[in-house]
């Protein structure tokens, strides 16, 4: 693995979710600050800031590593959950809600 892998995953996942380097500063509690200067440098975070990067990502630290997100998934699991992944905290409660209407329901 080379050295820049981490910084350019962090990057990756900043591009895929529309997020700004503020947004992953509220979501992983670091300061801008922290962030910005390891990408300017490419520093390679330690173990307990990448940690709080990638839960902010909303990931386990093997989601991250791994090239495939979700590998134990099935296609369509995966576009469920990367929907579910793009929706803000409101609306992803009321499809919690609704889901288990669902669920109940069909007992």
């Amino acid at each position: 693995m080379e050295e820049t892998y981490v910084v350019e995953r962090i990057k990756e996942l900043l591009e895929k979710n529309g997020w700004s380097v503020y947004k992953l500063s509220q979501k992983c509690g670091l300061p801008t600050t922290t962030l910005y200067n390891m990408f300017e440098r490419e520093t390679v975070p330690g173990i307990a800031t990448l940690l709080k990067i990638v839960q902010g990502f909303g990931m386990t630290m093997a989601q991250f590593f791994t090239e495939d997100e979700y590998p134990d998934l099935t296609e369509r699991q995966r576009i469920l959950l990367e929907s579910f992944n793009c929706l803000d905290e409101e609306r992803k409660c009321r499809l919690e809600a609704y889901l288990e209407g669902l669920r109940y329901s069909a007992r």
